[in-house]
């Protein structure tokens, strides 16, 4: 359902049918883990030939406290959008909307009624492909006075070569939920830097531009997206499960653990 083929009959932008029926299955399955408050923002933005075109963030909630952590995806993919090429978007970033969606599931199962002094806010941003638009929306519509931190996984782990984990964080205070989680879940980790781009290369970044903590996870060094990056080859095939239950366990350990400390 997440990576689906691009039907540009349809015409360009992200308002489409199958973008509407992915929305609304991520929502339903929200729904279904027992996240509260599960809404889809509706945004706009102007081209570069001046069309107006619209996206939709799926965002839902577990706890009723004030501090927050927010786990997010974005769930387009470069195939959507005449700049790149034809693609199913497997590993970017299907892949990272599976994991948030089964952090989501896990959380609240296990852990929704103990995080009742807390927040946990599940987002699935859309338009990422076109510059980060589903993310800098968000930031600019909720209020981020309470966010703790903001995790984004995209391409986590999923490839079919990958056999470890990269991240990037901006506080070192994450250092010790992240060490924990590696060394509990038996996890390779290649990289722990500050900055794996040096630009804005995710949606973490409209939160890091604000002074939040952020987390990026990807994949190994050398295909952190996979060989077939925005190519027709990324398919489902190319994606790895037990890579997929990886990096949701490491998501939902680093999310949890940090929420404890």
């Amino acid at each position: 359902m997440l990576a689906q083929q691009p039907r540009p009959a349809e015409g360009w932008g992200v308002d489409t049918s199958w973008n509407k029926q992915t929305r609304d299955w991520i929502k339903s399955k929200l729904e279904e883990f027992g996240v509260k408050n599960v809404r889809i923002q509706e945004f706009s933005y102007v081209s570069s030939s001046g069309t107006t075109f619209k996206g939709f963030n799926v965002v839902g909630e577990i706890g009723k406290g004030i501090a927050t952590i927010i786990a997010g995806a974005h769930r387009d993919s470069c195939g959507n959008y005449p700049t790149c090429q034809l693609t199913q978007g497997a590993v970017d970033n299907a892949a990272g909307s599976a994991v948030v969606l089964e952090m989501a599931r896990v959380i609240s199962k296990v852990c929704g009624d103990k995080i009742n002094n807390n927040k946990i806010v599940f987002a699935f941003f859309d338009s990422e492909e076109l510059g980060l638009l589903g993310s800098e929306a968000y930031t600019k519509v909720f209020s981020l006075s309470d966010v703790k931190a903001m995790l984004n996984f995209d391409c986590p782990m999923s490839y079919i070569k990958h056999d470890g984990i990269s991240v990037e964080r901006t506080s070192s205070e994450m250092d010790t939920a992240i060490d924990f989680c590696v060394q509990k879940l038996g996890i390779k980790l290649y990289t722990k830097s500050s900055d794996i781009c040096s630009y804005p290369c995710g949606d973490h970044w409209p939160f890091r531009s604000k002074g939040i903590s952020t987390l990026f996870s990807v994949g190994s060094p050398g295909h952190p997206c996979g060989d077939n990056y925005h190519t027709p080859q990324d398919t489902p095939q190319t994606v790895k499960k037990e890579n997929l239950e990886m990096a949701a366990k490491f998501g939902s350990c680093v999310l949890v653990k940090m929420l404890e400390d």
